[in-house]
């Protein structure tokens, strides 16, 4: 069964605006794929390989646990603070594995191009037991901008994270299939139990996507598998 490919038009100002176009899919939903639990059920927070990445954007944020892939690695700012080492093409993002929340139907592609405005987007992780966004909550932020604190000002050129709530991120990255050419800064909830072993909380549970001055925009990750790539594959 096909599901549905959604493209989101932007216009500068306005958020995310415009119309819905539907057309066929040829991505198989992840309740029906062979090997992976329903999505009910949240997939343990391991790092990715991305080896099955349809495109290679040059800043990807992926699932289970969350971590942030940039092509030319990361520069630290300050403290917790890190941008994108090569100013990515922010004109373009792609959303996988999503739901909007209230609609039923397996998980889902979005893709916004054309935006002109800056941006933010909020990801935010589960509870211990993988079922409701975490308390606060915690997760990490993106932004188009410069971040102060965990203050976004939105401006053009520059790409940074930054981990919100009771969360930090990981010392190393993690030894992964392509973490040579993108390499990787991984989310850490700090909020007891979810500072120990065997938890869900560093796996997606939702994504908030803010263009310009618009309202957020919150999508579902229902198995902890979301991608948000940033910039045109290459």
């Amino acid at each position: 069964m096909a599901t549905t490919r959604i493209v989101v038009e932007s216009i500068a100002g306005l958020g995310i605006l415009a119309a819905l176009f539907f057309a066929g899919w040829s991505f198989k939903a992840n309740q029906d794929a062979p090997g992976r639990p329903p999505a009910s059920r949240p997939i343990p927070p391991v790092p990715d390989t991305n080896k099955n990445a349809p495109g290679n954007s040059p800043v990807k944020v992926v699932g289970g646990s969350i971590t942030f892939r940039a092509k030319g690695g990361w520069t630290n700012v300050t403290g917790n603070i890190w941008k994108a080492t090569n100013a990515p093409d922010t004109s373009i993002i792609q959303l996988e594995r999503v739901i909007f929340p209230g609609t039923s139907g397996p998980p889902d592609v979005v893709t916004i191009p054309n935006i002109n405005v800056s941006w933010q987007i909020e990801v935010d992780g589960r509870t211990p037991d993988g079922k409701a966004v975490s308390s606060g909550p915690n997760g990490a932020m993106v932004c188009v901008g410069t971040i102060t604190g965990t203050t976004c000002t939105q401006s053009a050129g520059n790409l940074q994270i930054v981990p919100i709530g009771s969360a930090s991120f990981y010392g190393a990255d993690a030894l992964t299939w392509d973490a040579t050419q993108y390499q990787g800064i991984r989310y850490k909830d700090q909020t007891p139990p979810c500072d120990s072993a065997g938890h869900f909380c560093e796996s997606i549970y939702q994504i908030k996507v803010t263009l310009g001055n618009g309202s957020p925009i919150t999508f579902l990750c229902p198995d902890g598998e979301c991608r948000v790539n940033i910039g045109p594959p290459s």
